[in-house]
């Protein structure tokens, strides 16, 4: 299983934040990267 990658940054507040960033393809010649906030994502889900 491959897990998508991570990345930790801080806010303007200098809370840790973690992002997951999702590749995706709008064509053969078209890519880019979407991140949404860990912390957004589960709460959403819950």
């Amino acid at each position: 299983m491959v897990f998508p990658p991570i990345r930790r940054s801080k806010d303007r507040g200098g809370k840790e934040e973690e992002h997951l960033i999702i590749p995706y393809a709008m064509s053969d010649s078209a890519t880019s990267f979407a991140t949404v906030s860990l912390d957004e994502l589960l709460a959403a889900m819950v």
